[in-house]
């Protein structure tokens, strides 16, 4: 048998290896990996401002931080709310480059109507949300665009103890636009497997006791989430990714509050063209935040009406190591959120 055979195939399997490569170069993946790590990041400072320890009762399944007052409550009924965040910041990096990014302001806007309910008769509570987001740059107009981000999940949680081990089961698409919710460019899908576990202080710092219910006497939350992830996405490619998120959070006063979160990612993609992608990111965030005072709007009714308006203070910072030079990047942020809720 002659051997030109077997060569000319692994003659043609290199030659499609290679103009694999050519079509989808290494840095045309990373660019994509970098937009959605970058996302990934802003979608945890997100939940970091929406988990803050408020005066008013906590939106319950609104955070996947553990140091959300909500975060391993029940729903005693059927909950539906409406919230709104506004961003504004400085953004050190805004197409998450591994160099030459652009500085500029960037602002966010976010609007999530939301659901939570117990399942009839077990300690589990139901929570789904669709989140409809604006990425806009004064410097960058390549790097705008829209999201569409549902989520909905499952969780354990303790009638008696909302600082026990609450395992969780969730799903969330997102969708990508250019501006104005034009082209859809992206959708992904992430299911997750995770956990959240909270251990609540008093002014004292003493331990508070167990009970469904801690908002009223915490002052000082700390807790840790554990995330297992499966991401599908279109174009490619997907990945596996295990995200670890401890944080603490502390009412400073009726009025002040503020909160630290830390979320470390590693997340292995699918390979394409012989070539596997590897990025391990760190994200910490602090923020601070200011409720604004009753009395300046009129008493109680009327804070009820304006969907009881706070003022976040945040800044982060943003770093991805890969195997990919070009997907090695840092972001910085630095801004102010004004956000409200409204229950039904």
């Amino acid at each position: 048998m002659s051997v030109l055979g077997p060569l000319r195939r692994r003659c043609l399997i290199a030659l499609l290896g290679i103009a694999s490569t050519l079509i989808n170069p290494p840095s045309a993946r990373a660019q994509t990996t970098n937009q959605d790590t970058s996302d990934d990041g802003q979608a945890f400072l997100f939940d970091l401002l929406y988990g803050m320890p408020d005066r008013e009762e906590p939106l319950v399944g609104d955070s996947q931080l553990a140091t959300d007052p909500g975060a391993e409550q029940q729903a005693p009924r059927p909950l539906f709310y409406f919230r709104t965040l506004a961003p504004l910041n400085y953004n050190s990096n805004a197409e998450a480059l591994s160099s030459g990014g652009t500085r500029t302001a960037e602002g966010s806007p976010e609007v999530r109507l939301g659901f939570a309910s117990q399942v009839p008769d077990l300690p589990l509570r139901f929570s789904a949300s669709v989140a409809l987001e604006f990425d806009r740059f004064v410097s960058s107009n390549s790097a705008e665009f829209d999201k569409i981000r549902p989520r909905a999940q499952l969780q354990y949680v303790d009638a008696e103890d909302d600082q026990a081990f609450s395992p969780f089961v969730g799903f969330s698409p997102r969708l990508d636009f250019t501006p104005t919710l034009d082209d859809n460019t992206a959708t992904r899908y992430d299911l997750n497997v995770g956990m959240n576990k909270a251990f609540n202080f008093d002014g004292e710092f003493n331990r508070v006791p167990a009970s469904g219910n801690t908002f009223a006497a915490s002052r000082l939350r700390l807790g840790f989430t554990l995330i297992g992830q499966r991401r599908f996405r279109e174009p490619s490619p997907a990945s596996y990714a295990l995200i670890l998120a401890p944080s603490v959070s502390y009412r400073i006063s009726e009025d002040w509050s503020a909160a630290l979160g830390i979320e470390a990612t590693q997340r292995w993609f699918e390979r394409i063209s012989n070539t596997a992608q590897e990025n391990f990111t760190l994200e910490p965030v602090a923020a601070l935040e200011y409720d604004i005072p009753e009395s300046w709007l009129g008493g109680a009714e009327m804070a009820r009406w304006f969907g009881r308006p706070a003022v976040d203070f945040f800044g982060a910072v943003e770093r991805n190591w890969s195997n990919f030079s070009s997907a090695r990047f840092t972001q910085v942020y630095a801004g102010f959120a004004f956000k409200a809720a409204w229950r039904f």
